[in-house]
């Protein structure tokens, strides 16, 4: 995402630096995110779902067309200014992926979107939790990160920057349409079977931050295969969505969208959901002899035939075991930066939610982590390493359940690059996911180990 803060959004900030001058003085050091914290223990034992072993699986699956009428803005680039769009290059979509077993529930929804910001997440659950009996910790609603999304459905000044004025009517639909799209998918499961698999997009990535930097070239899949019907495939990889760039005013799903298409052609009656990793860094290397949308179109495809190759090799189970729970995370006083001002945390803290949540599941050997922003790929192999360590397979779902700009590692914190004028909570913020990250882990074993006692 890009973020170009104009005169007037620097006004803004000098006007309330001297208005409300009152610093950061009382403010109190946040607490990291660990299972020596009894509050954040009885948090994830309150969330936490396991039925203690593997049943037969069942899953549905939807899309729905989340298009908003042509005239909103787009989001992604700032330099934008919230101007008009001018039309539709290809529809954006929700997808959902709905897994159940015996006793327990996962759903990933996936929004051509460039970002989920809290409000839309929490408009999602509403809509869900009245007619469903789905709960937080089993939701992943994650955006796909194109720049060529919906705009105007951002409330928060910030999001207001990259999406142009704030439509009610454009956010409702949108809400309506994701939950609507949830709801079909867990009404309509069938008998399925599930398995996993991954290939390297060697070649394909670059680091976009600090060149020659090493680069999270893993493309996952978990395969469903509904029976004697369509199957459903949840692919994920770390790549910006920013082939099209700031010029663009026709929105588009970029190549994610192409992936997409691409993959439910091939087989009719499937449902390819796209989910986007620790991405803050990682940028689509090569193809350059093409541009704008016809880059997209080669990209997509070319992806599209990893996947479709890969996926043909996946062995599948009939059996799933489904553990689910959600982090609460308070994270640490907004400290933003822009060029010599610096607004007091105060004020910050009314434009950046401090509250997040990060979920977690596994299913079999699988461990999905939901990232609520723009992770850094040097931070996903850390996540990545610990869950290893365990005998998981790791799939890194970023741009979920909220959204609050970069997290890099606070070694980068100090250096005049893009990513560290976006990371808004201070220099110790990738510790709060790490942290976060390891303790869910851990307590999801501790909970096997009791159930197998």
């Amino acid at each position: 995402m890009r973020i170009n803060l104009n005169k007037g959004a620097a006004v803004f900030y000098l006007v309330a630096f001297l208005t409300l001058q009152t610093g950061c003085a009382g403010l109190t050091k946040t607490p990291l995110p660990s299972l020596n914290n009894p509050e954040f223990r009885k948090q994830l034992a309150g969330s936490m779902h396991h039925g203690g072993g593997p049943s037969a699986l069942w899953a549905g699956m939807a899309s729905r067309d989340i298009t908003p009428p042509v005239g909103t803005p787009l989001s992604g680039y700032g330099r934008r200014k919230g101007r008009p769009s001018q039309g539709v290059h290809d529809l954006l979509h929700v997808r959902v992926l709905a897994l159940k077993n015996q006793t327990d529930k996962l759903v990933f929804a996936s929004c051509d979107l460039v970002a989920i910001s809290q409000e839309l997440y929490q408009a999602v659950f509403e809509r869900l939790e009245a007619q469903s009996a789905l709960e937080k910790s089993q939701l992943f609603l994650s955006a796909t990160h194109t720049h060529s999304g919906s705009g105007g459905i951002g409330k928060r000044f910030l999001e207001r920057i990259i999406s142009g004025r704030y439509q009610k009517k454009v956010f409702q639909l949108t809400a309506d349409s994701i939950a609507g799209a949830v709801l079909e998918a867990l009404r309509d499961m069938k008998p399925a079977s599930i398995g996993f698999g991954s290939a390297r997009l060697e070649g394909m990535i670059e680091n976009r931050m600090i060149e020659n930097e090493r680069v999270d070239d893993e493309l996952s899949i978990i395969k469903i295969q509904i029976r004697q019907g369509p199957q459903a495939l949840l692919v994920n990889m770390a790549a910006h969505p920013t082939v099209l760039s700031a010029k663009n005013y026709l929105f588009s799903a970029d190549f994610p969208g192409v992936l997409q298409k691409t993959v439910e052609e091939r087989f009719p009656g499937a449902v390819c959901v796209f989910t986007n990793a620790a991405a803050g860094d990682q940028r689509i290397h090569g193809f350059n002899d093409t541009e704008g949308y016809a880059r997209a179109e080669a990209i997509g495809n070319h992806l599209a035939e990893i996947v479709i190759k890969t996926a043909e090799s996946i062995s599948l189970k009939l059996q799933a075991e489904i553990a689910t729970l959600q982090a609460p995370i308070r994270l640490p006083p907004v400290k933003i930066r822009y060029g010599f001002l610096r607004p007091p945390s105060l004020i910050g803290n009314r434009l950046i939610d401090r509250n997040v949540v990060c979920n977690a599941a596994r299913v079999n050997e699988t461990f999905f982590i939901s990232i609520p922003g723009e992770m850094t790929s040097e931070l996903g192999f850390e996540i990545k390493r610990e869950a290893r360590n365990l005998m998981l397979n790791p799939v890194i779902v970023g741009y979920a359940n909220g959204f609050i700009g970069y997290i890099i590692p606070e070694k980068y914190y100090k250096l005049k690059i893009y990513e560290s004028s976006v990371t808004f909570f201070g220099p110790a913020l990738d510790r709060y996911f790490l942290e976060a990250a390891r303790a869910q882990m851990q307590f999801m074993k501790e909970a096997e180990y009791e159930a197998a006692a």
